[in-house]
């Protein structure tokens, strides 16, 4: 992991794509993505739970390699992240699909959360 400012479990609240057509999962250019989070639990930085903060990030679903790109779910995310609002430099992992991280963290300080 890199270092951060905030390390969070947040779940997105709201989502906005500029242009609307990249709403469809198969749109295949490039786009704005910006995301209303919600925290759940905070490790580290100023977020505690129930608090909101929004990233913003171009992304790009032309190459093959990247279809899924800007496609999220309500499901709540690890996010690690620096800078100022809209963070545009953050990081984020599937709490599900990388248990090793959640469960490094899980025997840290946690503020606010189970």
């Amino acid at each position: 992991m890199a270092l951060e400012d905030n390390l969070v479990i947040a779940y997105p609240a709201a989502i906005s794509n500029i242009p609307r057509a990249a709403n469809d999962p198969a749109y295949r250019e490039q786009f704005r993505q910006t995301i209303l989070w919600t925290v759940v639990v905070s490790w580290k930085g100023r977020y505690k739970p129930g608090d909101k903060f929004t990233t913003r990030q171009t992304l790009d679903r032309s190459g093959m390699c990247s279809p899924g790109a800007g496609n999220y779910t309500k499901q709540p995310l690890l996010l690690g992240f620096s800078g100022r609002e809209p963070y545009q430099s953050f990081w984020e992992f599937s709490v599900e699909l990388d248990p090793e991280k959640f469960q490094y963290l899980q025997k840290k300080r946690v503020r606010g959360g189970t």
